[in-house]
C-alpha cells in the first residue's frame, strides 16, 4: 500500500480557492450582544460571498491538518463532493453560532475545548 506523508493525500496537493465571486463592499459595525450568545445577528447573502475580505490565517498542528485533509478526502471518495478545508472550518464555527458559552470559565485552550464539547453534545 502506498502510504502518504502525514497530513497529505492525493487531493490535498491543490489549495482551496477562496477568491471566488468576491467584490468589495463596506461592512457596518454591529454592537456586541448583551448575552453570552456567540451570534451577532443574521448573516446576509452578500457576507457569505465576500471571502477575500474575511481571509484569515491560523496555525494547525500536523495531526490537525491530517484530520482535516483526511475528512475532505474521505468525503470526496465516498460522495465525489469536493469538500474543502474552509468549508469544514466554517461549518464548525456555525455550529457555535447560537450556543451559550460560559466565557468566564475559559482560561485556556483546554477549557475552550471542554466548553465546546459540552455545548455540542
Amino acid at each position: 500500500m502506498n502510504r502518504h506523508a502525514l497530513g497529505e493525500n492525493p487531493l490535498a496537493r491543490r489549495r482551496d480557492s477562496i477568491l471566488r465571486n468576491t467584490e468589495h463592499t463596506e461592512m457596518e459595525e454591529r454592537p456586541l450582544p448583551a448575552s453570552n450568545a456567540v451570534s451577532t445577528g443574521p448573516v446576509g447573502p452578500d457576507e457569505a460571498t465576500r471571502a477575500a475580505d474575511n481571509r484569515i490565517q491560523f496555525v494547525l498542528t500536523p495531526r490537525h491538518l491530517q484530520l482535516l485533509d483526511d475528512l475532505c478526502y474521505q468525503v470526496r471518495r465516498a460522495t465525489r463532493y469536493k469538500l474543502n478545508r474552509s468549508e469544514v472550518v466554517r461549518a464548525l464555527i456555525e455550529q457555535l453560532e447560537n450556543k451559550e458559552l460560559p466565557f468566564k470559565h475559559i482560561r485556556s485552550e483546554e477549557d475552550l475545548r471542554e466548553q465546546i464539547r459540552e455545548v455540542l453534545h
